[in-house]
């Protein structure tokens, strides 16, 4: 019995120092895993938990693809969205066996053209003047036949399910309102070329504050949006061009600009009763902890009388999964950290 405790102190022990040094990926769901059923048919990204299509003028269809729709005839209509050969081409999945796929559509007849998102909701608002590393993978399909310079990602406050007036098509007289707001950040600047491998593309983004959805798609303006065919850039119409994404992630850089402050979390993991402790508060603030699961969904919610010590967290009602501790300050976020609920021993 005591060798099993020392045992089982050892890979805690091993665990903390691994969670440490862990990076906390703000994006739930980032290789759309999670599902709540399979897959049969074209505009199905809403089957991957958390992930939806933003609204624009034009149609929206956004496609998932999972392995849990091995197997399906050849005769069925849901066989055109099979895994891991589709309508638009042939690709496993990076990770797991889910991934999302979006295409876009320049046709001579502007009433078919396409433009397709994929969008979520961050587990918790981006701090401002802080530097996040941006990071999806790509490939394009087989199929395409041309591409578009480029794949940006959109940070915005809300979810934009309202349309909005964004026609990346040259159309005279319109204005892209919401990216006259919020300026998209480039993944890539040329085109997306390998339809066997997955690319990684990345960057960083250093936040205004408050973001906490984003949108990951062709969102160049309209005054600059290029198709280029395949079989060079000249000037064609009903170019297309389908590109799947895979393990999204948005993740603090090691070396942010401003560095936020501490939240320490003990013990962390723990089965019941954590003490939150900070330096990040002052006696006359107003503050408050705030506890959200994985998917973003607060759970908890505590104000806070000032104390040097810290603040006890009772978990207790709570399922054993990940979580995140929220620390708010006069009405601001100040900082964020991973708390894992484990399953008692003996249970």
């Amino acid at each position: 019995m005591l060798k099993r405790l020392y045992i089982l102190l050892f890979l805690l022990c091993l665990s903390l120092k691994g969670f440490s040094q862990e990076k906390i990926n703000l994006v739930p769901n980032p290789s759309f895993e999670i599902i709540t059923r399979c897959p049969d048919n074209r505009a199905q990204l809403l089957f991957a938990e958390t992930w939806y299509a933003a609204a624009v003028k034009g149609r929206v269809s956004s496609e998932l693809y999972s392995k849990c729709v091995l197997g399906i005839p050849r005769d069925s209509l849901a066989y055109g969205f099979s895994y891991p050969c589709n309508n638009f081409g042939c690709m496993e999945a990076r990770t797991g066996g889910n991934y999302a796929g979006v295409g876009t559509v320049f046709s001579s007849n502007i009433s078919l053209n396409v433009l397709e998102f994929i969008s979520n909701k961050l587990i918790h608002p981006l701090i401002q003047g802080e530097k996040y590393c941006l990071e999806l993978f790509v490939s394009i399909a087989s199929s395409s036949t041309g591409y578009v310079p480029g794949l940006q990602l959109l940070f915005h406050p809300d979810s934009l399910l309202t349309p909005f007036n964004f026609v990346p098509y040259r159309i005279a007289g319109t204005q892209d309102s919401i990216l006259a707001l919020f300026e998209p950040v480039t993944l890539t600047s040329t085109g997306i070329y390998d339809s066997l491998t997955w690319q990684k593309y990345a960057t960083t983004y250093t936040a205004r504050g408050g973001e906490q959805f984003f949108t990951v798609g062709n969102l160049i303006p309209g005054n600059r949006t290029i198709f280029t065919p395949w079989a060079g850039p000249v000037v064609a119409s009903d170019i297309f061009q389908y590109i799947y994404l895979d393990d999204i992630s948005i993740t603090h850089c090691p070396d942010p600009v401003v560095l936020p402050p501490y939240l320490k979390i003990y013990p962390n993991p723990t089965t019941n009763r954590v003490t939150v402790a900070t330096n990040a508060l002052k006696p006359d603030d107003n503050a408050r902890l705030e506890l959200v699961d994985m998917f973003g969904r607060q759970v908890h919610n505590q104000q806070l009388v000032y104390s040097s010590e810290g603040w006890e967290l009772d978990l207790y009602g709570l399922q054993a999964g990940v979580y995140y501790v929220r620390f708010w300050v006069n009405g601001e976020l100040r900082a964020a950290e991973k708390l894992v609920k484990s399953v008692p021993v003996g249970r």
